[in-house]
C-alpha cells in the first residue's frame, strides 16, 4: 500500500505516493512502479527522506508509469489538475496549505 492514495469520484486511482525514510534500491523502485501501473494509477510519487530525493512518474500514452524530470526551475508538472505545478522541493518542506493555494493563484490576500 502506498503512504498516500487519492482516487477520482468514479474510484479510479489518480496518484499514488510512497515516502520511503532512505532511498529504496533501483529494483524495489522499479517493481513499486509496476504494481502502481498493473493498477492503473495516472500518477506516482516516490518521496526519499534522506537523502532528500523525490521521484515523479506519469502515465504514458502506452500506459506505462513513466519518470518525468522536473523543469529547469526546480518545478514539476501534475497531470491530475489543469494548470497545477509546484516546486519540487515542497514535498520536502511541506509548505502551509494556505501558502499553496495563493502560490497556484486560488485564493488572495495573506494567511496567518
Amino acid at each position: 500500500r502506498p503512504s498516500v492514495l487519492l482516487r477520482s469520484l468514479d474510484g479510479a486511482p489518480l496518484l499514488a505516493v510512497d515516502v520511503f525514510g532512505v532511498d529504496p534500491p533501483a529494483a524495489q523502485r522499479t517493481e513499486r512502479c509496476n504494481e502502481f501501473t498493473e493498477a492503473g494509477v495516472a500518477e506516482y510519487w516516490q518521496i526519499v527522506q534522506k537523502p532528500r530525493r523525490a521521484r515523479f512518474f506519469q502515465c504514458s500514452a502506452q500506459g506505462r508509469l513513466e519518470e518525468i524530470p522536473q523543469d529547469r526551475a526546480g518545478m514539476h508538472y501534475t497531470m491530475l489538475a489543469e494548470e497545477f505545478a509546484f516546486p519540487a522541493e515542497w514535498v520536502h518542506e511541506w509548505p502551509g496549505l494556505f501558502f499553496m493555494l495563493h502560490a497556484w493563484g486560488l485564493v488572495d490576500g495573506e494567511g496567518e
